[in-house]
């Protein structure tokens, strides 16, 4: 019997060489609103081309150096991953660059791992070795710009690696550093082995019986910890297919994710609890009739509190797809483990179990006995095989007692060696021993419970907070609060979360300076706080409370106390939050609000949009003609739903960020707006255009597609074309491309000197590299306006 290979290089060319013709990865390009196009790759074809780029990376690196990866979604990602162990490197998963967004975190990860190579994708016509992307270019820092950037698409070339060898690894070698996502001035590089990724993958294959007959189906990113093992690792190392989408995909429409799972017949995926909710509360009942879920037996739903409410919801609404409960499987894990710790068994149903609040609160797990404070758990499960978890009181380092809350500690051969370059953190958090023992254990920072062999994660011990599946620091929140006005200096702050209509609401308590400030400017403090908050962390401040110096409970020493200011908050103890604004339906009576459609899918069958661009107009749904105005109003309605705020408050003069809106809420805006259109609004909007005004402009001018949802059924009527729009060299629309065509003009000019320095770059020989023999061309204008996704 052949043994299992011991490293992920072993596993890749046992898969290629047995099952070369078997389906490994396929990518579903969301490509507007169109159907996705289809992008699949072989085991065979996948280890032919991890050799090229191996082979690319090896030139330009040694065996042990960091190579941190900002592909785009797709298969290049999954190359990219497995080409640096392949050539012995350490691969640092990361997010790609945003256009117009942040990359405070980017830089401090390149600060901290100290990368040799950037794997992204950098403007084809680019011939600088080190060039950076244009959309990173003059924003990044020295870490950055002292690494090689390469493009998996234009510097690797097919078969250049046929010939090359991979680099000798053992199961001790260093594999990639998952950095943790919490603060973001001082992360974290868990150092994650080939061994590890093996024992987790052998064990969580054990818990949840995987086989080559099973089919995955993940829009988690492959930056994430559980997108990384969920949709590359387990499928590599069960031997069988995954599908993925990218998460601004599913963020756009929660629809796609149940519809590639309906498609391909989907076993597994795992998902944050928020997914859950988000396929509840937007997919509606006639894209339910489309679905069939039948197969999805394996439906994980880890990485955030996971809800009673939320398990019910789905299992009620989906159960008309074929979707039963006992497919739920409740899971706990953390990257410093690998991933996964514990699961519910395969075709259990969820174990929910009701304790009394106010003896949680106290660390105790005791029957209710009154049924207004009862609070329902849910068990993630039983701990897999090879994981070790004991409950230990993190004040003594001893076991807590039976039905005692402590803090979870772990052991196993899926904790991993610690963090790069931080001998103190890992001491902290890798080297505990419990009591008098020696062995030792991973203090995780999760609180929780052992009940008859079931683990229920009960909290934090420090406070971290979770939203939408990531872990967010308290003190980023308040150094962000506190900097984000000069009166703040040298005050104090407290950030929590509070549970509002079953999902997580952020709160922060700022203090006010002890110099008195006119009343009148305590909107505008809290305004500053929330637009600065959206920006750094991609949060909505849900309540902002102003206090006066002093208010917040602290320790002797002078520390917070959250869990106090938490509590004083839920008793009414403080002023109420500074509200953005009351509401008005008055206001949103007059700009026209139409029926309320925000909750279903966009499945709506509309005519096609049409633009008339020297009108400033767009002809949308039903046959309606939006101006800018129109558009800002539709802007404005949608921006004061998700802010809580009135639709009067929202400045069409201010950014998207200044009301305080979270990157998923910001997609949900386009999104909507789509259907009311009755035309495809890029996702990208609230990034794009420095204000709503700004933004309602360019939807009224741009050229505008039809909004399309490939589940709707077929119109049972007639569609009628009212308008086209086209752009091409030349001609901007389709008077000029008519004008083009009928007087015979050519639209192959000069290259324009805004594009690149013809004269540097030309040479009359065509097989020169790096150069090109034409001097003319075909050339869109206003190309840098253009968004390639």
């Amino acid at each position: 019997m052949t043994a299992r290979p011991q490293t992920i290089n072993a596993l890749l060319r046992q898969r290629a060489e047995r099952q070369p013709d078997r389906l490994a990865f396929r990518f579903l390009d969301h490509v507007g609103s169109a159907p996705p196009v289809v992008h699949e790759l072989t085991y065979g074809g996948l280890e032919a081309r991890v050799r090229d780029v191996a082979a690319a990376l090896s030139q330009a690196a040694n065996p042990g150096d960091r190579v941190l990866l900002l592909c785009p979604p797709g298969l290049d990602y999954v190359t990219s991953f497995l080409a640096c162990l392949y050539a012995g490197l350490v691969a640092v998963p990361a997010y790609p660059p945003v256009a117009s967004g942040r990359h405070d975190r980017i830089e401090a990860i390149a600060r901290d791992c100290g990368p040799a190579i950037v794997l992204s994708e950098p403007p084809p016509d680019a011939t600088d070795p080190n060039r950076l992307p244009s959309d990173l270019a003059g924003q990044v820092g020295s870490s950055l710009r002292q690494a090689r950037w390469l493009s998996v698409r234009h510097d690797v070339t097919e078969g250049s690696g046929r010939d090359w060898q991979p680099t000798g690894s053992t199961g001790a070698t260093l594999a990639f550093l998952q950095y943790t996502s919490g603060s973001t001035g001082m992360p974290k590089g868990v150092r994650v082995s080939h061994s590890n990724l093996l024992a987790n993958a052998r064990s969580t294959e054990s818990r949840l019986s995987f086989n080559p007959d099973t089919h995955g189906v993940s829009w988690i990113p492959l930056y994430h910890d559980m997108g990384l093992l969920s949709g590359l690792v387990f499928p590599l190392f069960s031997g069988f297919p995954s599908t993925h989408l990218a998460s601004m995909a599913f963020v756009r429409s929660p629809l796609r994710w149940l519809e590639a799972i309906t498609r391909y017949g989907g076993v597994v995926s795992f998902a944050p609890n928020f997914a859950y909710q988000m396929c509840v509360d937007r997919i509606d009942d006639q894209a339910r009739q489309h679905l069939d879920l039948s197969t999805w037996t394996r439906a994980v739903n880890g990485a955030e509190p996971v809800r009673v409410t939320t398990l019910d919801a789905f299992a009620r609404t989906f159960a008309s797809c074929g979707f039963r409960r006992s497919s739920l499987i409740p899971g706990y894990g953390l990257a410093e483990s690998t991933l996964v710790v514990s699961t519910n068994a395969v075709g259990a149903e969820p174990v929910v179990r009701y304790v009394a609040k106010d003896e949680l609160e106290a660390g105790r797990v005791l029957p209710p006995t009154d049924p207004a404070q009862a609070r329902a758990l849910v068990s993630s499960g039983r701990p897999v095989s090879g994981a070790t978890v004991e409950i230990v009181d993190p004040s003594t380092g001893r076991r807590a007692g039976a039905g005692r809350v402590g803090e979870i500690w772990l052991r196993g051969k899926s904790v991993t060696g610690g963090y790069l370059d931080n001998p103190e953190a890992t001491a902290r958090a890798f080297h505990n021993t419990i009591g008098t023992g020696k062995q030792r254990y991973l203090r995780t920072g999760d609180l929780g419970a052992m009940l008859d062999g079931e683990l229920y994660v009960t909290g934090r011990v420090d406070d971290m907070m979770i939203f939408w599946g990531r872990n967010v620091y308290p003190h980023d929140i308040e150094a962000t609060s506190i900097d984000s006005d000069p009166a703040l200096a040298s005050t104090r702050c407290a950030a929590f979360s509070v549970e509002a209509a079953g999902e997580p609401s952020l709160v922060v308590i700022q203090e006010l300076p002890r110099r008195r400030l006119d009343p009148a400017e305590h909107g505008r403090i809290a305004a500053t706080i929330r637009r600065r908050i959206s920006d750094e962390h991609q949060l909505a401040a849900d309540a902002i409370v102003l206090v006066r110096p002093g208010a917040l409970p602290t320790t002797s020493s002078g520390k917070i106390q959250r869990r106090a200011a938490r509590a004083r908050y839920l008793d009414g103890d403080y002023p109420p939050p500074v509200p953005i604004a009351s509401d008005d339906d008055e206001e949103a009576a007059r700009l026209g609000a139409p029926p309320d459609v925000t909750t279903t899918t966009g499945d709506e069958v509309m005519s096609p949009a049409a633009t008339s661009p020297a009108h400033g107009t767009v002809t949308g749904a039903a046959s309606r003609t939006w101006t800018p105005a129109d558009i800002e109003s539709q802007l404005r309605l949608l921006i004061a739903e998700s802010a809580h705020c009135a639709v009067r408050d929202v400045s069409p003069n201010e950014s998207f960020t200044y009301f305080g809106l979270a990157s998923v809420q910001a997609v949900g805006i386009a999104e909507k707006l789509s259907r009311r259109l009755g035309r495809d609004v890029p996702a990208t909007l609230a990034w794009d255009h420095p204000t709503i005004a700004a933004a309602a402009r360019a939807l009224a001018t741009a050229p505008a597609e039809s909004h399309h949802d490939s589940s709707a059924p077929p119109a049972s009527e007639p569609i009628a074309v009212v308008g086209i729009g086209c752009r091409f060299p030349g001609a901007d629309g389709p008077e000029e491309f008519w004008r083009l065509l009928t007087e015979a003009r050519t639209a192959i000019t000069p290259i324009p000197t805004d594009r690149w320095d013809n004269d540097r770059y030309y040479h009359p020989d065509p097989d020169t590299p790096g150069h090109t023999y034409a001097r003319h061309g075909g050339f869109l204008t206003d190309v840098r306006g253009f968004d390639p996704t």
